[in-house]
């Protein structure tokens, strides 16, 4: 289950961001498992542990996938630090304004960002804020 996949942020010092890819109605299940994995493929370019798929559970029975993918899903294991995440929320932001999505929901537990490709004051803000909330104290950029 998506909610699920979280559940381990805040382990030591890496933490697992959900990343949900939002705005996208328009778009058929190929093209956003497309987009999705354009975004996968940008993230693996930064210093992460590991990008992955989220599981949407158990495939149908007498279906030949073994388990289902959440659309528009990711789960991104890194560092907990300011510049992995600014990192990971830049990126995003990049990809978001050349995509055609609307927004990507990055979610730490029940702390959720909405990251828009549009740029703006407010929303560097708001990133900022949700960076601090999730690096340790002592940490620096």
């Amino acid at each position: 289950m998506v909610g699920d996949e979280t559940e381990r942020a805040g382990e030591g010092d890496r933490v697992d961001l959900l990343l949900q890819v939002a705005g996208a109605e328009g778009l058929g299940p190929d093209e956003l498992a497309s987009l999705t994995e354009q975004l996968r493929e940008e993230l693996l370019d930064l210093d992460v542990d590991d990008v992955r798929p989220v599981s949407g559970g158990a495939a149908p029975e007498g279906s030949k996938a073994i388990e289902l993918a959440a659309l528009g899903a990711l789960i991104v294991r890194l560092a907990t630090s300011p510049k992995a995440l600014l990192g990971v929320v830049r990126t995003v932001s990049g990809w978001l304004q050349r995509s055609g999505a609307r927004s990507v929901h990055v979610q730490i537990g029940d702390d959720v960002l909405e990251v828009t490709g549009i740029s703006s004051e407010d929303q560097h803000a708001l990133i900022d804020a949700w960076i601090e909330r999730h690096t340790p104290s002592s940490s620096s950029t």
